[in-house]
């Protein structure tokens, strides 16, 4: 079942390339964030490679409509696992006051969740999670790299191949609102119980780097927050 959302959600992603830049920096994105009107919540990945550029991303929601999802006609779902369901958003972000136009803000264009999962909130559910977040940079042609999103960034694949021991729980779909941002795209996926089977999510980290599209990374929740509390130290 493919369902239209009338959630006007955000992400915010802050790439951080070592530890002294997070201790140095990420407090104060974390608090800037909290200011937000429209913050929802936030979480800091950490990698588990550590040869991973990006050693820390910091994952902020912003949401400005809590609007429950209406269904939509059915859709063929002869590509994709029947667990799964596809949540598409409205065709194009509207431009209202509340949406921000900024360098690292994405706006949330489609995502795939398992099927007792609820689009809100984010919170990772088990202390074991883990993300498969891709990055991309585009040159052109990104009307028609929306449409075929599945496709190229893998999530058609991740889909299908992703170990069930990992229990897949969602794939978002980010844009970037500007076109100053050095990466286009993003593909953060969702898995509860990474941390239980690690070596299973590395190995899998390992065939998603083999498919030579886009920079890929695993990590875990080092931190969470949200609006009514200040970032755990």
């Amino acid at each position: 079942m493919s369902y239209r959302s009338s959630h006007e959600i955000q992400g915010r992603f802050r790439f951080y390339d070592n530890e002294e830049h997070l201790q140095r920096d990420w407090k104060q994105h974390a608090r800037a964030n909290i200011r937000q009107p429209t913050f929802l919540e936030g979480i800091l990945l950490k990698a588990l490679d550590p040869d991973h550029p990006f050693q820390y991303v910091d994952y902020a929601v912003y949401c400005t409509s809590l609007a429950p999802a209406t269904n939509i006609p059915a859709v063929n779902n002869n590509n994709k696992p029947p667990v799964f369901r596809n949540c598409r958003k409205l065709p194009s972000p509207r431009n209202g006051p509340s949406r921000i136009l900024s360098s690292g803000v994405y706006d949330e264009l489609e995502y795939i969740l398992r099927n007792e999962v609820k689009p809100l909130p984010r919170t990772p559910v088990s202390k074991d999670s883990v993300y498969f977040m891709s990055v991309f940079q585009t040159d052109g042609h990104v009307e028609r790299l929306e449409e075929t999103w599945k496709t190229w960034s893998g999530a058609d694949f991740i889909l299908w191949k992703c170990p069930e021991r990992l229990k897949l729980r969602r794939v978002t779909f980010f844009k970037s609102t500007v076109d100053a941002d050095l990466y286009t795209f993003v593909i953060l996926c969702e898995c509860e119980d990474g941390l239980t089977v690690l070596d299973v999510a590395k190995e899998f980290l390992e065939r998603l780097r083999d498919r030579r599209c886009g920079l890929v990374g695993l990590y875990q929740v080092e931190r969470y927050y949200i609006a009514s509390k200040t970032p755990k130290t």
